[in-house]
C-alpha cells in the first residue's frame, strides 16, 4: 500500500517524558528527591487522593438527582460563584456590583487560549506577550500559535533561592509598553507595599495588560486569602486584567477537566478545574455582544440557567470553546465547533462594522 504523502516527512516526535524525570527513576540512591513533579504524591510515591475527593465521588454515585444533561451555556452557576468567591472575597464588592462573572472552560490551557483569543480579535494593538515564570511554557506556546510575540523572563534569585521582588519590578521596568504581562505564581514574591505600589504605577503608566495566573491556591501560603490577596489590590486601583486559576492541585484531580473561565468588567478571565459531573462541551448557542469599555472591555454576560433553555435574539450570552478554532481563509470570521448542539453545525465570530461590539451568529 502506497504512504500516504502527508505523512512522509513528518518526523519522529520525541518522548514527552523529561530528561531529569528519566534520571531519577534510573537513580538507586535511597535518598533521593524529585522536585520538578507538578503533582502531588504520597511519601511512598503513590498519587494522592485527597478525603475529600473520595467523599464526594462517593456522594455523586449514590446520588439520584445527578444527571448528564447539558450544562447552561455559561457552566454551572453555583460553581462559578464559589469560585469567584474564593478568589476575590466572599464579601467581595466587585461581586456585589456584578463587576465579576465567570464562564465554564476546559482546562488551564483553555482559560488562556480564550483569553489569548479575546484579546487577538479586539485588541489588536496589543502584539507583545511578557510571561513572567518559567513555569508554564505552554502558556507561551498558546500565544505564539496565535500570532504574538512571546518573550519569558525569570525573576529567580539564584543566590538566595526564591522569587525576587525586586528583580521583578527591575524585568517591569524594560518590558515593552502596551505589552501583555502573563504573572505566574505572584504570591511566591514576597512583596513590600512600596513594591506593590510602584509595580501597579508601572503597570499603569505603560498600560501594560495583565493575565494572571493562579495555578494552586493556598499552597503558597498556606491561606487561601492571602495567595490571592492582590487581585483585590488590582481590583481595588481599577485595573482591567484576565486571570487563570486551576484547583487541579489542590484536589490532585489533574485528569478531570472541569474549569470555569470568567470575565468581569475589568475582564478578569478564571479557569478552575474542579470535579463534575457534566462534561464542558463546546456549546455555542444565541448571539453575544460584548461591549467594550475602556481599553480592555466591559463584557457583560448573561448566564442561562436551566436545561434546555433556549437564547432569544439579542440576548446577551457568553461563548464557550474548550479546543483551539479554526480560521478559514474563505470565512470573515473564527469558526467554532458546536460539539453538537441541535439544529446547530457551526458558529462563527464575526468582526462587525463597530469595533466595540462582538456578535455570534
Amino acid at each position: 500500500m502506497t504512504s500516504l504523502s502527508v505523512f512522509r516527512d513528518v518526523p519522529i516526535a520525541q518522548k514527552l517524558e523529561g530528561s531529569l524525570l528519566k534520571i531519577y527513576r534510573q537513580d538507586d540512591s535511597s535518598v533521593k528527591m524529585f522536585l520538578a513533579y507538578k503533582v502531588c504524591m504520597t511519601e511512598g510515591g503513590h498519587p494522592w487522593v485527597s478525603l475529600v475527593v473520595r467523599k464526594t465521588r462517593l456522594q455523586i454515585a449514590e446520588d439520584p438527582s445527578l444527571n448528564y444533561e447539558y450544562l447552561p451555556l455559561a457552566g454551572l452557576k453555583s460553581f462559578i460563584q464559589a469560585s469567584l468567591e474564593l478568589l476575590f472575597g466572599k464579601h467581595s464588592q466587585a461581586i456585589v456590583e456584578k463587576r465579576v462573572g465567570g464562564v465554564h472552560i476546559v482546562g488551564e490551557s483553555g482559560a488562556f487560549q480564550l483569553g489569548a483569543q479575546f484579546l487577538k480579535i479586539w485588541r489588536k494593538n496589543l502584539k507583545t506577550v511578557c510571561i513572567i515564570s518559567c513555569q508554564n511554557e505552554q502558556c507561551g506556546l498558546i500565544f505564539r500559535d496565535m500570532g504574538f510575540t512571546v518573550y519569558e523572563y525569570s525573576v529567580w534569585n539564584s543566590t538566595d533561592l526564591c522569587s525576587d521582588p525586586s528583580i521583578f519590578v527591575e524585568v517591569l521596568q524594560h518590558i515593552p509598553a502596551g505589552s501583555i504581562l502573563v504573572i505566574g505564581n505572584i504570591s511566591d514574591c514576597r512583596f513590600t507595599q512600596n513594591q506593590w505600589t510602584k509595580l501597579m504605577s508601572i503597570i499603569k503608566s505603560k498600560q501594560i495588560f495583565p493575565f494572571f495566573d493562579i495555578p494552586c491556591q493556598g499552597l503558597s501560603t498556606g491561606d487561601l486569602e492571602e495567595d490571592s490577596k492582590f487581585l483585590q489590590h488590582f481590583v481595588s486601583l481599577g485595573f482591567e486584567f484576565f486571570c487563570s486559576q486551576s484547583l487541579s492541585k489542590n484536589f490532585g484531580i489533574y485528569e478531570e477537566p472541569r474549569s470555569t473561565s470568567g470575565a468581569k468588567y475589568h475582564l478578569v478571565w478564571t479557569e478552575l478545574e474542579a470535579p463534575h459531573l457534566n462534561p464542558v462541551s463546546c456549546e455555542v448557542g444565541g448571539e453575544c455582544e460584548a461591549e467594550s469599555k475602556r481599553c480592555c472591555g466591559e463584557h457583560h454576560a448573561d448566564q442561562g440557567e436551566g436545561e434546555g433553555e433556549t437564547p432569544t435574539p439579542g440576548d446577551p450570552w457568553v461563548v464557550e470553546s474548550h479546543h483551539p478554532t479554526e480560521r478559514n481563509p474563505w470565512l470573515s470570521g473564527t469558526q467554532l465547533s458546536t460539539g453538537g448542539v441541535p439544529g446547530q453545525e457551526e458558529a462563527y465570530l464575526l468582526a462587525q462594522d463597530q469595533p466595540d461590539q462582538l456578535h455570534l451568529h
